[in-house]
């Protein structure tokens, strides 16, 4: 993938909430990264929000844990963290 397809991923990936603010949804991200799993993407994201710290950053002002209900099997649905 070169730097132009990984841009317009990015740039098709973004959502934006009510009062116009972007985000991007992990589980999308990880996927356009060519992270092989969700863990993997989920440490590195662990690591930025140790390195926003350090340069005295809040974390959870750039880093958001948002849980859904997803569907498993036969119609259950549990928590999945995104």
């Amino acid at each position: 993938m070169n730097q132009k397809e990984i841009i317009s991923g990015f740039e098709t990936s973004c959502q934006k909430t009510s009062a116009g603010i972007e985000f991007w949804n992990g589980r999308e991200l990880y996927k356009l990264l060519k992270y092989s799993e969700w863990r993997a993407f989920n440490t590195a994201v662990d690591r930025a929000c140790v390195a926003c710290a350090s340069m005295g950053l809040e974390p959870k002002n750039h880093f958001v844990v948002h849980t859904k209900m997803v569907e498993i099997g036969s119609g259950a649905k549990r928590a999945s963290e995104d």
